[in-house]
This record gives C-alpha cells, structure tokens and sequence, in this order.
C-alpha cells in the first residue's frame, strides 16, 4: 500500500512540476512576444520619426531655398522696375516660377508623408529631380540638360534611394561647377524593373589621364565620391567614374520597388 502511495505522491508531483514547467515557459513566452511586440514598435514608430525628418529636411533645403531666391529675385524686380521694365518683368517671371516650384514640392512632400510603404510616385520624384536642376541653372546660368521630361514610369521607387540620388545629383552639379569649371552638364535617369541608374557628364576640366592607382586614390580621398560609392556597393550595384575628358559619373542600383 505504501509502494502505491507513494507511486502515486511521485507522479502528482511530476505532473505539478511539468504544470509549473509549462505555465512559466507560457508566460515566458508571453513576456517575450510582448517584448519583441515592443521592439518592434518602437522601431516602427522610429523608422517613421525618421523619415518624417528627412521630408522636413528636405522641405526646408528645397522650398526654403527656392523661396528664398524667390524673394532676391522680387526684390531686384522691384529696383529694376523704373530703369529696365522689361528686366523687371523678366525677374518677375523667375520668382513666380520659383514659387510654383516651392508649392509642387510641398505637394509632393505631402503625397510622401501620406504612403505609408516608404515609396514614392516616380513622377513626383522625376519632378523634383528637374526642379532641382531648373532652380541650380537659375541660380549659377550653368546649363543642365537631362532627360527627365521623356520618363514615362507609372511606378513607385523607395525612398532611400530616392533621397540617394537626389543628393547626388546636387552634390555632382555644385561640384562639377565649383572644381572643374564646367558650364554644361547632362543628367540622364533610367529604370526598369530590375535597376535605376544615374548618369552625369560635365565639361569641366575633369582629371585629365591619369593612372589607376592615382585614380583610386583620388577617389579614397574625395569624401562625396567614396561615399557614393560604398552605398552603390552596398546595395550591390555599381559605380563608374571617367574624368579624362570632362567629368562623368554613373550610378546604377537595384530597383526595391516594380512597376505598378
């Protein structure tokens, strides 16, 4: 009687202790999906923190700058408009364009802000591309010639790399200005499915023939360029760089966004 009992008392107690065992992995569990439910809220919540940063940043460096030159231009107008008329009125017309492009911006901005996949319309993207060059051309009588008006994608592109290219573009056309002197540039802009690709040309005085070696040091030394590179890379694309005659470089990306 003793034996069973006691048989009895041990498997009660192995059957309380695989309860227990059970129940504390089970709110273990719950603790940790609670956690992990936390995490990646906050990382979310961060996410969008940041990207609300940058379309404020990106406000503020576009439409605060055109709107600002917007204002320089109305007040030469208004100093001109006795002696040159038809300058005046010339210098109107550049401010009212300016302030039409402030205003596209903003409403692309608000279209970005309202796409909750971290995209945006290829259109509106190209748009802002060809202000950014209408506004650098207006500020410094440099030429840029792209071909932004004959891209027809219906799609969307995430933003990152949107934002990467953007900055691109402004970085090469104030430096190609600034350093190589160039008067001219070509901006051409391709995408498919699979890549995107950007491609500028100056005239500038480029770096002339030079070796490979002194090539990839120049590069190593030239903050901008290397950084452009390394995020190509990253992303497992490509990078290219011919200063022999002129200046160009070409970026090219895999496409995180299709066509719609």
């Amino acid at each position: 009687f003793n034996i069973v009992t006691n048989h009895v008392f041990s498997m009660e107690e192995t059957l309380s202790a695989a309860v227990r065992t059970s129940s504390l992995d089970g709110l273990h569990e719950k603790i940790l999906r609670e956690q992990i439910g936390k995490q990646q809220s906050l990382k979310e919540r961060n996410a969008r923190l940041e990207e609300r940063e940058r379309i404020s940043r990106d406000i503020h460096n576009s439409v605060g700058h055109t709107l600002s030159a917007a204002s320089v231009t109305l007040d030469a107008a208004t100093m001109l408009i006795d002696r040159n008329p038809e300058l005046a009125s010339d210098k109107v017309n550049q401010a009212n364009d300016r302030v039409h492009n402030a205003i596209e911006s903003i409403r692309g901005a608000v279209r970005t802000l309202d796409a909750d996949d971290g995209t945006v319309l290829v259109k509106d993207y190209v748009s802002s591309l060809a202000d950014l060059c209408k506004n650098f051309c207006l500020d410094t009588n440099v030429k840029v010639h792209n071909n932004f008006g004959r891209i027809s994608d219906s799609g969307r592109i995430d933003l990152d790399t949107a934002s990467f290219f953007s900055g691109v573009l402004s970085e090469l056309l104030t430096n190609g200005t600034k350093h190589g002197g160039a008067t001219v540039f070509v901006v051409m802009l391709t995408m498919d499915t699979g890549n995107i690709a950007l491609k500028v040309s100056d005239n500038g005085c480029g770096w002339g023939e030079i070796s490979y070696d002194e090539k990839s040091a120049r590069l190593s030394r030239g903050f901008g360029l290397r950084k452009m590179r390394d995020y190509c890379e990253t992303r497992g694309g490509s990078f290219e760089i011919d200063g022999e005659d002129g200046f160009t470089v070409l970026l090219n990306v895999p496409r995180r966004v299709e066509n719609d």
